[in-house]
């Protein structure tokens, strides 16, 4: 699993990534649909080719430790 943010301003889409330090940093989209294929297509060719779902989510409930997360996020 990996999960990102997506930010939005002034008709931009910022991708805020921290989990992976190898791309840690702030990117810049023109588009939503730009943004989310450039990151799936990333992971894509990370593991050598496998596709795994996408899922957009809003809430996460507070206070949950990572192992209650990853149960949350999985079941959404």
């Amino acid at each position: 699993m990996h999960c990102f943010v997506l930010y939005y301003e002034n008709n931009k889409v910022y991708h805020m990534e921290h989990p992976n330090f190898e791309k840690k940093g702030i990117y810049e989209y023109n588009s939503e649909e730009e943004a989310i294929k450039t990151i799936v297509d990333y992971y894509i060719k990370l593991r050598g080719g496998k596709d795994t779902p996408t899922k957009e989510f809003f809430n996460v409930p507070v206070g949950i430790s990572f192992k209650e997360f990853n149960k949350y996020i999985n079941h959404v």
